[in-house]
């Protein structure tokens, strides 16, 4: 899988522009605040449908516009599929929405989600060792539901039930519903959980079956177990707390270095190098799901690393699409690389 172009037009700081990547790896050059990051999370955006950086559509929107567009060529298998994610503000349509095309078609985002693989590793990424389990989940959740639609069928509806549920918990304290109403909501709950947990189950097993190029690092899985069994058993803790206890909700994972917890016991650097671990891991986790190899998306990944681990870092780049962006050329980049470069005199 390769993403031959992307053409932006009003998204960010892009009025409009395009960009053509190399199949190898392009280097995307130029100081802060110039626009790089954004190419980047366009191309996210094709992948899955959301951002990143922001929860807030209209933070996508160029000033004094109302609809941004990204479009992007992809070629795979040796067809080209051009795919299009259209963010529209409150102000056109009365209600902010995206509109997601195929070849042109309109499709839903559970169907648009998918058709661009892509691994990202940005700045930010080091929450996922030192942040609050919620991180690790949603990380989780956009992994499985890009590699299987099943999953994105079912996680949105397993938090509709949690927030469901736990209402209904909420009124039973105050004396306002009966413990029978819980009956159909744990059904549901104890189906959909399974399910969850088994999928997120398969990656942390494929994760320990893989021969990994960073041997000292490990991910440890703490699945928090639900059934009918320890939901009839802990009723009255759930009603007291109006929280339901058990689910893959509250599911967490560790980042692990020699047996050491990483986000105890890890330096900056080694915490870095423990996400990068897990994502180039990612790759090759996609690429046995969809039996495609993923774009490698690497935003200002020299910053905070030292010659060697920068070194290290483009050794698991070489077998995929990649793009990188930084604000100056590193003397050991590979020699194809071809690089676009943004300033901040001209404009897009």
């Amino acid at each position: 899988m390769q993403i031959k172009s992307i053409k932006l037009i009003n998204f960010r700081s892009f009025k409009k522009a395009e960009f053509k990547f190399s199949p190898n790896t392009t280097l995307i050059l130029g100081p802060n605040t110039v626009g790089k990051t954004n190419i980047l999370e366009a191309i996210f955006l094709l992948s899955f449908g959301n951002s990143f950086r922001t929860s807030l559509d209209r933070e996508m929107i160029r000033w004094k516009n109302e609809v941004a567009t990204i479009a992007g060529l992809i070629e795979e298998g040796g067809d080209n599929i051009e795919l299009e994610l259209q963010i529209i503000s409150k102000n056109l349509s009365n209600v902010r929405a995206k509109r997601f095309l195929v070849n042109g078609l309109p499709k839903r985002s559970i169907d648009f989600i998918g058709n661009l693989a892509v691994v990202l590793f940005a700045p930010n990424d080091l929450t996922l060792v030192i942040d609050s389990p919620s991180v690790r989940r949603k990380y989780l959740d956009n992994l499985l539901s890009l590699v299987d639609k099943n999953y994105r069928k079912v996680v949105g509806p397993y938090q509709k039930i949690i927030t469901r549920r736990n209402k209904i918990l909420e009124r039973i304290r105050v004396k306002e519903s009966k413990s029978q109403e819980l009956e159909y909501w744990d059904e549901q709950l104890v189906k959909l959980g399974e399910f969850i947990t088994r999928k997120r189950q398969k990656f942390f097993s494929f994760l320990e079956n893989k021969q990994r190029n960073f041997s000292e690092f490990d991910w440890i899985y703490e699945p928090s177990i639900v059934t009918k069994v320890n939901l009839t058993k802990n009723r009255e803790k759930e009603i007291l707390s109006t929280t339901t206890l058990f689910g893959p909700h509250r599911d967490e994972f560790r980042f692990l270095k020699n047996g050491n917890d990483l986000s105890l016991f890890g330096s900056r650097g080694e915490q870095r190098m423990g996400v990068i671990a897990l994502k180039y891991a990612e790759t090759l986790f996609i690429e046995q799901e969809l039996k495609t190899r993923p774009i490698f998306l690497l935003d200002d990944v020299f910053s905070e690393f030292d010659a060697d681990n920068q070194k290290e870092v483009l050794k698991l780049v070489k077998n995929q699409q990649t793009l990188i962006t930084a604000t100056h050329k590193a003397n050991f980049l590979p020699k194809n690389i071809e690089i676009i470069e943004l300033n901040l005199d001209k404009k897009y």
